[in-house]
């Protein structure tokens, strides 16, 4: 396809405020992507946590951004997907055999979309797509700095644990662990992609570690790790200097962290299992939601048993119901293959965007599949708003060669190379 441009000379007027609704709609986007981490750390009166505020007031800038003549890009095959998987959620009310629960689940996916659907829609450039970014950074590095005050003061996360475990305010270790590994892909992008901000990206960088390592998240410390020597390879297939030193510097800061972490946190992460965590279900639980979960998944294979309910149909046998701890078999059990199908299209979609990639979007796109998917093996992640981001991200992914019309008669866009003057 083509690109179209209006012959007919913007006037300065048209093109003033085209810049302005764009501006908009970055800075709204860029707000949107700093409050998603941010789940759980500031808890408001009445209205609850400050993300589920600060979201939907994202999203309605970037609206009136666009209707204000900011420019949009082609409907992506992934928004299609993400379409008919909220529809489908939806369809599945009538025979759920929660309705309550699937409706509530139906409408934080119907959030979630309209978020996705400014996003695939207004980040068009790679410039747009690093200023968002960067809000993700920004916002992740004070789940970092709260997460280091509650070590510091004792703070201990409310979990049913015999370890040592600390978050970012009232959030699940897990999630904080899953939000800060995403923010050290975020800002290694930046890193070698931007040239601003780059003493704060390194910072978030060095002081990650630590506060991955202190939520004691197993499942976050293999995703790391996958992460580090994927970083490893990428800097070696290089062969920049600069990025090596700047490696050398993280292995040192990994080292620290190593040092400074309870024995007793990096004993969970070691644990195969043990104490009160297997009497309480943290590990044997895993593995018992997953042969449950399989279970039920044979009880309506094509349909599903309805959104946001598989601890129904696992306490259907008579026990307790139980969390999935995986967000493919949350999929699969709650919304059928269909659901599970539609999901993977919007999944596989974004990933599909990587073929046409520059060496640092795609690697970036590569640590972005890989962390987003050992997490998601281990958590019912599906309907988190760390999910979406990861799809969002990965549909938004620029070709290496890129040029959008900005405004009528003006063709703009961003080259390949870093952003930024």
């Amino acid at each position: 396809m083509g690109l179209t441009i209006d012959p007919r000379p913007a006037s300065p007027d048209e093109v003033a405020q085209v810049e302005a609704a764009q501006r908009l709609v970055r800075w709204s986007l860029a707000l949107a992507f700093a409050a998603v981490p941010l789940q759980q750390l500031i808890i408001l009166p009445v209205v609850g946590p400050l993300t589920d505020l600060l979201v939907p007031i994202a999203v309605l800038g970037a609206v009136i951004g666009l209707l204000r003549g900011a420019p949009m890009r082609r409907p992506p095959v992934t928004l299609g997907f993400l379409l008919a998987f909220v529809g489908w959620t939806g369809a599945t009310y009538f025979w759920s055999i929660a309705p309550g629960q699937t409706a509530a689940r139906f409408l934080t996916y119907l959030q979630l979309l309209a978020l996705a659907t400014v996003v695939l829609l207004l980040v068009r450039t790679r410039a747009d797509r690093s200023f968002v970014i960067q809000g993700y950074v920004l916002g992740s590095s004070l789940v970092v700095l709260r997460t280091l005050a509650n070590f510091v003061q004792g703070n201990q996360a409310n979990t049913s644990t015999e370890y040592l475990r600390f978050a970012a305010g009232e959030a699940n270790p897990n999630r904080t662990a899953a939000a800060l590994l995403i923010a050290m892909a975020c800002a290694w992008y930046l890193l070698v992609r931007s040239r601003r901000l780059r003493a704060f990206n390194l910072g978030v960088i060095l002081a990650t570690p630590l506060a991955l390592l202190l939520t004691a998240s197993r499942s976050a410390f293999v995703a790391g790790a996958v992460f580090g020597a994927l970083v490893l390879i990428w800097s070696m297939r290089t062969g920049r200097s600069g990025r090596a030193g700047v490696l050398f510097v993280v292995g040192a800061a990994v080292l620290v962290a190593l040092a400074l972490v309870p024995d007793s946190a990096l004993d969970r992460i070691t644990a195969v299992g043990g104490g009160a965590e297997v009497a309480q279900g943290s590990v044997d639980l895993r593995s018992n939601a997953i042969d449950r979960g399989l279970e039920a998944f044979w009880v309506a294979p094509v349909h599903g048993s309805g959104a946001g309910t598989f601890a129904e149909r696992t306490a259907e046998s008579g026990s307790k119901g139980v969390v999935a701890h995986n967000s493919y078999l949350s999929v699969a059990t709650e919304l059928g293959l269909v659901g599970f199908v539609l999901f993977a299209g919007a999944a596989l979609s974004a990933v599909w965007q990587l073929r046409r990639a520059d060496e640092v979007d795609r690697w970036f796109g590569i640590l972005l599949l890989v962390v987003w998917a050992l997490i998601a093996a281990f958590a019912s992640f599906e309907d988190d708003k760390l999910t979406w981001l990861a799809l969002m991200l990965l549909a938004t992914t620029p070709p290496a060669s890129v040029l959008v019309a900005t405004t009528p008669g003006v063709a703009g866009g961003t080259a390949p190379g870093r952003d930024g003057p």
